[in-house]
């Protein structure tokens, strides 16, 4: 027995195949619902591979580009964890060192004073800037101003002897005219 609504005319059979106007709509919405879903499912798998992508390039670029590319990643990592704790000069590439020697350094100037080895050394020559970073607690441990000596000819930080900072990158010094 086929019940019928007081307020529809319509000759409903309740069948899927049914072409009246409320099967219509109703059939359609699963379809809608099923292609929303599928569009979503393909959003998220893009990012999925999206951010897998980007952490696959960042590690190729952190362990298997050139040392050039390493030490320029490296510079970059690094000024930007120090730019957070201090304002940083951004007309120049800083010179980093990385302290082998902490404790003679320590000796040598007291600018060195709570260095360990590890520790990295921003020089920024134009600017006459240097500091001293912890990578492993990410705080500065010193910041004072480069003072060239004249009679050695080379930068030094704050103090009247060349430190003695053994470093994996690439670094130039320059000579006061």
């Amino acid at each position: 027995m086929i019940v019928k609504n007081s307020k529809d005319n319509s000759k409903h059979s309740g069948l899927a195949d049914c072409d009246c106007p409320d099967c219509a709509v109703d059939s359609k919405s699963p379809k809608k619902l099923r292609a929303l879903k599928s569009i979503i499912l393909i959003i998220v798998g893009l990012a999925v591979i999206g951010v897998g992508a980007w952490y696959s390039y960042d590690y190729y670029r952190n362990h298997y580009g050139t040392d050039q590319q390493k030490a320029d990643y490296q510079l970059k990592k690094i000024v930007a964890k120090v730019g957070k704790l201090i304002v940083l000069p951004t007309d120049e590439t800083p010179v980093l060192a990385t302290i082998s020697d902490a404790d003679t350094l320590a000796k040598q100037q007291s600018f060195f004073l709570g260095a360990k080895d590890g520790d990295k050394l921003l020089i920024y020559q134009k600017a006459l800037k240097a500091i001293v970073w912890n990578p492993q607690s990410g705080k500065l441990v010193n910041v004072g101003p480069v003072i060239y000596d004249q009679n050695a000819d080379k930068a030094v930080s704050t103090g009247n002897t060349n430190p003695t900072v053994e470093t994996k990158e690439t670094t130039t010094t320059k000579t006061k005219k």
